[in-house]
């Protein structure tokens, strides 16, 4: 009853079958089982015995003091909306993100382009609530601020006003989001519209948003302003 009688294949046989399968391109499922025994992966089985899904590791999203939440790894979501799901478990209003580089990672990009995989831990930068408040009262109003892409001072205007994101400025006929499509500024845009700015606003000469995003060429807010329309 020995384990070379039982016929049961060694670690190197196993390799070899795998790679028999690969070239033979044997269907998808049965390449992810090879791959998962030769190489040890994390990924487990749902319940149900499907051979398709796998469950993803989460991305782990902490501060410093040591509170964290663990947060979908899917790859195609982006930053943003990552960041967004670590603002509700956490209770922070979250500046941006360190990824496992040490690097500010940029929202508009996906956790793929970000090379943020399953398993990493993120860092969070808190916002300094004193800091934006500070930069509010230099700008003025919320429009003002969102013209001259002052994130800082829009998250300012919001918290004490959370209906300003539709706010109707009428000495300019136009909206804060109107501002920041026109200022190019992609993070403000994206605060505004977390606050449910109105994307589909027009000014009294029935300009839109994405008018002014493409009159001034700001493709990044012209790609941000079609998906939040759709």
């Amino acid at each position: 009853m020995g384990g070379a009688a039982s016929g049961e294949p060694t670690h190197q046989r196993r390799v070899q079958d795998a790679e028999a399968r690969a070239s033979s391109k044997e269907p998808a499922h049965q390449l992810r089982e090879a791959s998962a025994e030769h190489s040890g992966q994390a990924a487990t089985e749902n319940t149900s015995g499907d051979l398709g899904a796998k469950a993803l590791a989460p991305v782990i999203v902490t501060l410093i003091s040591g509170r964290s939440c663990r947060c979908d790894s899917s790859k195609n979501r982006t930053i943003g909306e990552l960041t967004q799901e670590a603002q509700q478990e956490l209770g922070v209003v979250i500046k941006c993100l360190i990824g496992p580089n040490m690097e500010p990672l940029n929202e508009g990009k996906t956790l793929e382009e970000e090379n943020v995989l399953p398993g990493n831990t993120l860092t969070v930068v808190v916002v300094d609530q004193a800091e934006d408040q500070k930069e509010a009262a230099e700008c003025g109003d919320i429009v003002a601020a969102a013209l001259c892409g002052r994130v800082g001072a829009v998250r300012h205007f919001l918290r004490a006003w959370p209906g300003g994101a539709r706010w109707w400025d009428g000495r300019y006929d136009l909206t804060p989001l109107h501002a920041a499509a026109r200022s190019g500024n992609v993070e403000v845009c994206r605060v505004l519209l977390a606050a449910r700015a109105e994307v589909n606003a027009e000014t009294s000469k029935w300009a839109t948003l994405l008018d002014y995003a493409r009159e001034n060429r700001h493709d990044e807010v012209v790609k941000l302003l079609e998906a939040a329309e759709s």
